[in-house]
């Protein structure tokens, strides 16, 4: 089944020191895969990053992801190294479809990195709103507010939901961008046969 309309797909995941708003916060690794048309894995790339900025402050997101500042500096790259790979990577695979599972988080944090605004990449749609979406219509979005609007679903949610199985520990990039491709993976099986549904009904009606 062709799910991505003949394109490769890569979807990727960052681990950073803190949020797009903080100035000292930055990507400490970058991982991602690349998914066939249909759905299959291609190859994955995964890279710690040593971060312009690297001291207390980001303690509390490296209990997170259990990486250490021995860990970035014995084996990490420095930024602009992992962006040249990375859009050599996507070459290779002939690959500018990107997506990520908060895009919105991803793409600010990326563009901190040294050599970023170079890669021509074509962003898709956040994979977590798209998981909102198709949770909220089952009713199996949480809600909040008076007006019980959907919540944002944590990807381990979303992985639940859609029944894609955890492979590796959370929190890091490659092991969290491969479970984000199985839920856009999930979402995609579940529109294209929504699509195949309509068209049969479709043709049944004018028969």
């Amino acid at each position: 089944m062709d799910l991505f309309r003949g394109q490769r797909v890569c979807v990727l995941d960052t681990e950073t020191t803190g949020f797009p708003g903080q100035e000292w916060s930055h990507v400490i690794e970058l991982g991602a895969v690349i998914l066939d048309p249909d759905g299959s894995e291609v190859d994955s790339f995964g890279h710690l990053v040593i971060p312009p900025v690297l001291d207390e402050r980001a303690e509390p997101a490296l209990a997170i992801n259990h990486i250490t500042a021995e860990e970035l500096r014995r084996l990490g790259h420095v930024p602009s190294y992992v962006t040249v790979e990375f859009f050599h990577w996507l070459r290779q695979h002939q690959c500018k479809f990107v997506a990520a599972y908060n895009r919105q988080f991803d793409e600010a944090m990326l563009r901190k990195m040294a050599g970023w605004s170079e890669v021509d990449v074509r962003w898709l749609r956040c994979i977590m709103l798209a998981s909102m979406d198709v949770m909220a219509s089952a009713g199996a979005a949480e809600r909040f507010g008076k007006h019980g609007r959907a919540k944002w679903p944590k990807l381990s949610a979303s992985a639940e939901f859609f029944g894609v199985e955890v492979t590796g520990p959370a929190h890091r990039a490659v092991t969290d961008a491969r479970t984000a491709a199985g839920v856009m993976v999930a979402i995609a099986r579940r529109r294209r046969a929504a699509e195949a549904a309509a068209v049969a009904e479709l043709a049944q009606a004018i028969a």
